[in-house]
């Protein structure tokens, strides 16, 4: 399966049962600080304290480690995308679905950042990213879409739709230490999670409403 997180091993050095889900959260906070190519596995290590021998133990390479925290991230949206696309489209699941979508990126906002970071980095890492997570996320989407019958959008314009949804739920988490400076609010307090996803939730509503 495409992104599948590797095995792990605890038959030597650190066997703690949490030690891989501290690895793969301290990996997440450092590939959205800093990128892929700026972080190393001595720095995940350091963080995570182990050495990167007890590393090695649980992932053998960063790739793996890497790969592991997109899966971890990424592959509950496809399959909560995949679990609303076979329900009748109606209001109901568009409006679950902006929820679940925000509850996630809520619970690892790190994950936004690390997203953002690749996009903007480039490179053989983003196309690998695209193709394996991406660019599924953006099919299953955008079938949901054309079955809902108050969408408006054509068959070209549901993948830009879905981008546009994307960047939205995204931004809220880059966006948040700009906004809370600017602004009178914590955007990544639960008040300011709850009242963004409602804002989302209403503009879908407007997005969707039958013309006239």
């Amino acid at each position: 399966m495409p992104g599948a997180p590797p095995r792990t091993s605890t038959a030597c050095g650190d066997a703690e049962p949490g030690t891989p889900a501290r690895i793969l959260d301290t990996a997440e906070s450092l590939f959205a600080a800093q990128g892929y190519a700026a972080t190393s596995v001595r720095d995940i290590a350091a963080a995570a304290g182990l050495t990167a021998a007890s590393l090695y133990n649980h992932f053998p390479s960063k790739e793996a480690i890497y790969r592991a925290v997109l899966a971890r991230g990424l592959a509950p949206l496809a399959e909560m995308l995949a679990g609303l696309s076979a329900r009748e489209p109606g209001p109901d699941a568009t409006q679950e679905m902006i929820a679940a979508v925000m509850a996630h990126f809520a619970a690892r906002p790190a994950l936004a950042r690390l997203i953002q970071h690749e996009t903007l980095c480039g490179g053989e890492n983003l196309r690998s990213f695209a193709s394996e997570w991406v660019a599924p996320l953006f099919e299953t989407a955008s079938e949901q879409l054309a079955r809902d019958p108050r969408s408006p959008w054509s068959a070209e314009e549901r993948p830009l739709a879905v981008a546009a949804w994307m960047q939205l739920a995204i931004g809220h988490f880059v966006m948040a230490p700009l906004v809370e400076a600017a602004l009178p609010v914590a955007p990544l307090s639960d008040e300011g999670i709850a009242r963004q996803t409602l804002f989302l939730q209403k503009l879908s509503r407007l997005l969707l409403r039958p013309p006239g």
